[in-house]
């Protein structure tokens, strides 16, 4: 018969701590950068139809003025890629 022996525990290596890379802060924009290149986008660019449409049908708003300050960012990108160059202050 083979003898019996306790179970030995096995050191187990503590588990590294998993790094999560720091948040990038978003890039923040003021109510004037926005709306300057929102006037831009229809005065130099005659594009008033497609940013109404943009107002309208992603944020329900009329107009930018009525667009939430946590919403800035999301706006800029839309406004950039309706061809807005949104200026540093």
């Amino acid at each position: 018969e083979l003898p019996i022996h306790e179970p030995v525990a096995v050191p187990q290596s503590p588990a590294a701590p998993v790094e999560t890379p720091a948040p990038v802060p978003a890039k923040t924009y003021t109510f004037k950068q926005l709306s300057t290149a929102g006037a831009n986008l229809v005065s130099d660019l005659g594009k008033m139809e497609q940013l109404v449409k943009l107002l309208n049908q992603k944020y329900g708003v009329p107009a930018i003025t009525m667009i939430p300050e946590d919403r800035y960012p999301e706006l800029a990108e839309d406004l950039i890629s309706l061809g807005a160059v949104i200026k540093e202050e």
